[in-house]
C-alpha cells in the first residue's frame, strides 16, 4: 500500500484549502464527466471518421495514433481537411456536455482559479451553478486573446478566472492539437512561455484529471519543464501509481497525491475531494480556535512572546502575509531582509509562527488565516509596502 509522506500530504492540504492555489483540469474531467465528450484518442479518431467522410485520406494519420504520436496525427488531418477542419469542431456535442460531481466537488475549495487543456464548457458551467455569478468578458481567456487578460492576473487584479491554456471551442482558431499549433501559440510565443512561467511559480498547483498514462500528462510535464525550477509546487491527483512513480514524477518536481478511483468514473475522486475539504475545515477550525486567544488581544498579545528585537520582524511576516493571502517563502525573504536580520533568521521567526498558530504553510509558500491579527498586521505594513514598491520601479 502506497503510503504519503505526512510532510508532503500537510503541505498538499494547506495548498488544496488556499484561497491563491492553481486548479490544473486535464481531459479526464472531460471525457469521464461526460460520455459524448471524446478523449485525445477519441477525439483523433472522430476526425480521422470526419476527413474520410469528407473526401480526405486518414491513412497516414491512423498509423500515427497506432504509434501514439498524436500531435503529428492532428497535423496530418488538419493538412489534409484545411478549411473543413474548422467545421470539424461542430459536430462535437461541447455545448449540451454538462459537469460532472467531480467538478462540484472542486468548486468547494476556496480558489477560483483555473487552467485547463480543455476545450469544452464544463467548468464555467460548474462555476456559474455553484457561484451564481455571472460570468463576465475576461472571465474565460485563451493565449488567443489573453493579452489584457494575463497582465490582470500578473498584477493580481483578476482572483478568479479560466484560463484555457490550449484554447476554447467557442473559438476554433484558439484550438492547440495539431504541432503547427504548438508551434505557433505554445512554443514560439515567449509572452505564453513567461506566462505560464509565472503562474507556475506563484501559486501551489493541483492537477486534477491527469493519467500517468494519459498522453496529455507525460506531455504536458515535457511541455513546461523547461521553463520551471526547483522552487515550484505542484501536486497531482492520480490513481494507479507505484512508489517508483512517487519517486519518478517527484524528482520532476510533481507530489503525485494517489486515490482509489473505486470506478471507471472515478468516483472515488469525489470522495477523496469530501475527505480532504472535511480535513481542511477541521485544520481551519482547530487554527482558529487556537489563534482566538491572540485575536482577542490584537497584534500585540499575538506576539507577546516575542522579544523586543524580534517583535518588529515578526509583525512584518504577518503583515506581508496578511496583505497578500500568501506569498513565496524565498519572495518574503528577499523582501525583509535587512541588515539586523538575515535570511535564516526570518524564516526561523516565520516557522516559529506557524507553530504558535498565527500562519500556516506549504512547501513553498507562507499562508494566511485571514483573522484579525492577519488584517491588523496588513494595515500597519501599508506604509512601508507602498515605499517598497515605489523602490521597485525607479
Amino acid at each position: 500500500m502506497i503510503k504519503i509522506d505526512p510532510h508532503v500530504w500537510k503541505n498538499f492540504i494547506n495548498s488544496l484549502g488556499a484561497p491563491n492555489s492553481l486548479f490544473f483540469i486535464g481531459s479526464g474531467l472531460g471525457y469521464n464527466a461526460n460520455p459524448s465528450l471524446p478523449s485525445w484518442e477519441g477525439l483523433l479518431g472522430a476526425l480521422a471518421n470526419y476527413c474520410d467522410d469528407n473526401g480526405g485520406d486518414s491513412a497516414a494519420a491512423r498509423r500515427e495514433i497506432g504509434g501514439n504520436r498524436l500531435i503529428k496525427a492532428a497535423q496530418f488531418l488538419k493538412e489534409e481537411l484545411r478549411e473543413k477542419y474548422v467545421d470539424f469542431w461542430g459536430t462535437i456535442p461541447f455545448d449540451t456536455a454538462e459537469p460532472h460531481t467531480t467538478h462540484e466537488k472542486i468548486m468547494q475549495f476556496s480558489s477560483k482559479k483555473f487552467i485547463t487543456t480543455n476545450y469544452d464548457y464544463l467548468i464555467e458551467k460548474s462555476y456559474k451553478s455553484h457561484t451564481g455569478k455571472y460570468i463576465g468578458e475576461g472571465f474565460v481567456f485563451t493565449n488567443e486573446n489573453a493579452k489584457i487578460d494575463r497582465a490582470a492576473v500578473r498584477k493580481g487584479t483578476k482572483n478568479e478566472y479560466i484560463y484555457k491554456y490550449h484554447g476554447c471551442i467557442s473559438d476554433p482558431s484558439s484550438i492547440v492539437l495539431a504541432e503547427e499549433d504548438y508551434n505557433k501559440i505554445i512554443f514560439n510565443k515567449q509572452e505564453v512561455k513567461n506566462f505560464i512561467k509565472n503562474l507556475f511559480l506563484y501559486h501551489p498547483v493541483i492537477m486534477i484529471g491527469f493519467g500517468l498514462v494519459d498522453f496529455d500528462f507525460d506531455h504536458f510535464v515535457a511541455e513546461i519543464n523547461h521553463l520551471l525550477d526547483d522552487d515550484v509546487e505542484i501536486y497531482a491527483l492520480v490513481s494507479a501509481v507505484t512508489q517508483r512513480d512517487i519517486d519518478h514524477y517527484k524528482e520532476k518536481g510533481i507530489h503525485l497525491i494517489p486515490y482509489d478511483p473505486i470506478d471507471d468514473q472515478h468516483n472515488g475522486l469525489n470522495t477523496f475531494l469530501d475527505e480532504s475539504f472535511s480535513e481542511i475545515l477541521s485544520a481551519q477550525k482547530a487554527f482558529k480556535e487556537h489563534a482566538k486567544q491572540y485575536n482577542d488581544g490584537g497584534l500585540d498579545a499575538a506576539i507577546s512572546v516575542s522579544n523586543e528585537h524580534w517583535a518588529s520582524i515578526d509583525k512584518s511576516i504577518l503583515g506581508f502575509v496578511g496583505t497578500f493571502k500568501q506569498i513565496k517563502k524565498s519572495d518574503l525573504y528577499a523582501s525583509l531582509q535587512k541588515d539586523d536580520f538575515t535570511e535564516d533568521d526570518i524564516s526561523h521567526r516565520a516557522e516559529t509562527l506557524v507553530h504558535a498558530g498565527l500562519l500556516l504553510q506549504s512547501e513553498h509558500y507562507y499562508l494566511s488565516l485571514e483573522d484579525a491579527v492577519a488584517q491588523e498586521a496588513a494595515d500597519l505594513i501599508e506604509d512601508q509596502l507602498i515605499v517598497m514598491l515605489e523602490q521597485s520601479h525607479e
